[in-house]
């Protein structure tokens, strides 16, 4: 059984993920930040746990509230791959590449026992435009346009092992999703 981000009360972009916190996700396919903000306490400033040049969304937290999973397109700008981090003050909250995948993930989902995510990716060549108006074909190399059809791009459903980084493609065989 797989479960997306806790029930969400969204409003200005701020997504209700647990009882005592929620994670902004400012912006979307533009750089942007994830931030840990305080519900108890309204004098708090929210803490950032992710700052760069890249575009950090799409939060989601593990079932035991111990981890966040998020979409980042830190190595290729606009090819958005799956990540973890230690969502706990103290120690290393590095985020950590969970599977390098050729299209572009959309959402991503905890397995209830934590330990894999479910992720929905596009085809290469299937989601456009960065948002520097670059094209963006994921990991692979731009394919050939004369031999690209309608139709040949697909979404994917892979179920990801946290433990190995291994990714497994369990959606329908030749089919979108």
């Amino acid at each position: 059984m797989f479960r997306g981000d806790p029930p969400e009360t969204a409003v200005s972009g701020i997504a209700s993920c647990q009882p005592d916190a929620t994670v902004a996700d400012q912006g979307s396919f533009v750089p942007s930040d994830l931030y840990l903000a305080q519900t108890e306490a309204d004098d708090d400033q929210p803490v950032p746990l992710t700052t760069g040049a890249w575009s950090d969304r799409t939060p989601a937290w593990s079932p035991d509230g111990s981890r966040l999973a998020f979409l980042s397109d830190r190595i290729t700008p606009g090819h958005q791959l799956p990540y973890t981090m230690p969502a706990h003050a103290g120690g290393a909250r590095e985020p950590q590449l969970a599977a390098t995948l050729t299209g572009s993930v959309e959402s991503i989902a905890w397995s209830s026992d934590g330990s894999r995510l479910l992720v929905l990716a596009a085809d290469p060549g299937s989601y456009g435009l960065d948002w520097t108006a670059r094209a963006v074909n994921g990991a692979a190399p731009p394919p050939d346009p004369r031999t690209r059809r309608p139709g040949d791009a697909r979404r994917r459903l892979f179920l990801i092992d946290l433990a190995s980084g291994d990714a497994a493609e369990v959606g329908p065989p030749d089919e979108s999703v």
